[in-house]
């Protein structure tokens, strides 16, 4: 979810870099629900630009119920290079990228 704090970088640290890279954004095993049968959670994002899903599985005297629901982390923008793996001396490439 994307901050309008601060400025520079596309990126969450001074070296420009993303150091918390999660598969699983957050795990919570028991959580109470109010009266309504609601509850607010909230938690602090991984530095991944992806897709997340949010699952939830509620039981109480032989009843259940499950949701499933997506959201996207994205930032304002991100650039792709496309740089070859390996580069010997004497090659002669070009190097490009793309804007998503």
């Amino acid at each position: 979810i994307y901050d309008e704090q601060g400025g520079g970088f596309a990126f969450d640290n001074e070296d420009g870099s993303r150091k918390d890279i999660r598969y699983t954004a957050y795990w919570k095993a028991d959580v109470v629900l109010d009266s309504k049968g609601e509850k607010s959670i909230r938690f602090k994002l991984p530095d991944n630009l992806s897709t997340f899903r949010i699952m939830a599985v509620a039981a109480k005297t032989g009843r259940y119920g499950t949701s499933e629901k997506t959201f996207q982390v994205a930032k304002p923008m991100v650039v792709m290079t496309n740089v070859p793996r390996v580069i010997r001396p004497g090659d002669r490439l070009q190097i490009g990228g793309t804007v998503v």
